[in-house]
This record gives C-alpha cells, structure tokens and sequence, in this order.
C-alpha cells in the first residue's frame, strides 16, 4: 500500500504523463480506501480539465489575449519537468 504523500505525487503525475501499471494500480488501489486522496484526485482533474479550457487571456484593459503558441508552451513543459526532475 502507498502512502498518502505517494498517491499525491501519482495523482499529479497522471495529469502529465502515463502512469506505468503498477503505478496505476498502487492509485487506484490506495484511493478506493483513502477518502481525501480520492477528493483531492478528483479536484485535480477537475482543474486540469477547466486549465485545458482556456484558450486566451484578457489583458488589463479585457482584450483578449492569444494563449501560448505552441512553441511556447512546450519550453514551459520542459522548464517544469525540469524542474521537478531536480527536486
């Protein structure tokens, strides 16, 4: 069994990467009898889901704003995955 720390990391991680199956099912596993891992799974994916809607951005006077072009948003990936990679 998994502990609460580790569900939380798997959880994140879902929404980024494919979980191998024996991560997926230490989750799967750990959030049929861990009430607030299952809550706070589902509230990831709830913002996750809600973040992927957004497709541009008011500035400060309400023009709309183009969403990060591709490029963009791949070094961003990359800057973050790095990130956690370090830690």
């Amino acid at each position: 069994m998994i502990s609460c720390q580790k569900a939380a990391e798997l959880a994140s991680h879902s929404l980024d990467r494919s979980l191998s199956l024996r991560e997926k099912a230490a989750l799967r596993a750990h959030l049929k009898i861990c009430r607030q891992c299952r809550s706070y799974h589902e509230q990831l994916q709830t913002l996750h889901e809600a973040a992927g809607r957004f497709t541009e951005f008011l500035d400060a006077n309400g023009d709309h704003l183009p969403a990060l072009s591709p490029i963009a948003r791949q070094k961003v990936l990359a800057a973050l995955k790095s990130e956690s990679s370090e830690a």
